[in-house]
């Protein structure tokens, strides 16, 4: 292998392991930060201008219109 490689330099197990580990943590950080940012807000508060007012139609159809 020495003849093969002169100017590699060797990576241990613990040393690669680590970088993996922190690869993955990496991109699961920006998955969640890009999923957080572009995710619909779920407990948005709603305004007063946002609402509408239903009013029971005429007849026994129990439909609703936006008054």
């Amino acid at each position: 292998l020495s003849a093969v490689c002169k100017n590699c330099v060797q990576l241990e197990s613990p040393s690669l392991a680590g970088i993996m580990v922190g690869d993955l943590l990496a991109t699961f950080i920006i998955a969640l930060a890009v999923y957080l940012m572009t995710a619909p807000a779920k407990a948005r508060l709603y305004q007063a201008s946002d609402r509408q007012t239903l009013v029971l139609n005429e007849g026994n159809d129990g439909l609703y219109s936006v008054s």
